[in-house]
């Protein structure tokens, strides 16, 4: 694994659809990531244990997020969803997720797989 990775950018034109299992796995760095609007799957653990991880922004339309994803994820404080029409956890995804941290989503986003988690959806305004 590359844990020296201090931070992962995208080009603003990137046409990433899906990034793989353990893709960003144990990382010591970066403190935000920001996903392009063509990502439209992230797979199983692709951003677990990334210890000083704070801030993560999907800009897709639509998202899967795969089996424990953010596993051990302990410093993260927010994960939004700001373009959201369509949000699918697949299980297990937040297990181990920090109890205080916030999903931030669309009130009109359909979202699949939340039930252990509820607590932590907070609605944001739609943009217009």
């Amino acid at each position: 694994y590359c844990k020296k990775l201090n931070s992962i950018t995208f080009e603003p034109n990137s046409t990433i659809e899906e990034i793989e299992n353990r893709a960003f796995f144990f990382l010591t760095g970066p403190e935000e990531i920001v996903h392009p609007p063509s990502l439209n799957r992230i797979r199983d653990t692709a951003l677990a244990s990334i210890y000083n991880l704070k801030k993560v922004t999907f800009l897709s339309e639509s998202i899967e997020i795969g089996n424990l994803c953010f596993l051990n994820d302990y410093n993260v404080v927010s994960i939004s969803f700001s373009n959201a029409e369509k949000i699918d956890f697949v299980c297990r995804t937040l297990f181990h997720f920090p109890n205080d941290a916030k999903l931030l989503i669309k009130c009109d986003a359909k979202i699949n797989n939340t039930n252990d988690i509820q607590n932590q959806v907070f609605y944001i305004e739609n943009e217009t």
